[in-house]
């Protein structure tokens, strides 16, 4: 067995693949196979002498393992990822959020806090608001002795 080779590329590009001159003879063409045998294709080829060039022609959009046969002899591994660029690490302040939520017309948001208070108690709070139950038990007592006040300076 041809031992496994691997080299990283990208899904979605034209940028040659590389292997080594020696494992397919001038002549015969080679078929780039995914792994799992879900996908193969044939590649453009070009010999450089000490290596061969292969161009997908942007016909790889799924990561993976790919191999490259030649007479259905597994050679050369190549594994293909996406682009990097789709995993851009920007981030954002709560202000700039708060700006693009504005424009684009979403008025109903909340931003958790990066503060000492729990996740789980931000969260609650937004879901139930504040409890204001021992607000209007306070007020209640209050306009209660209130009233017993004016009933007895009324009499």
């Amino acid at each position: 067995m041809i031992p496994w080779r691997s080299r990283d590329y990208y899904t979605g590009t034209n940028d040659p693949l590389e292997i080594p001159g020696d494992s397919v003879p001038e002549k015969e063409s080679c078929k780039i196979k995914k792994s799992d045998g879900t996908f193969e294709f044939i590649p453009e080829m070009r010999n450089t002498g000490a290596s061969i060039l292969l161009f997908p022609h942007n016909q790889i959009q799924e990561a993976g393992h790919y191999l490259v046969e030649r007479n259905g002899v597994p050679g050369t591994g190549l594994a293909f990822n996406y682009h990097r660029a789709e995993s851009d690490p920007l981030l954002l302040t709560g202000n700039e959020i708060k700006t693009m939520l504005s424009k684009d017309g979403i008025r109903y948001f909340a931003l958790l806090k990066d503060n000492k208070t729990p996740m789980t108690t931000q969260v609650s709070q937004i879901m139930h608001g504040k409890p204001l139950i021992k607000l209007f038990l306070l007020l209640s007592l209050l306009f209660i002795a209130t009233e017993i006040a004016i009933i007895r300076i009324m009499r």
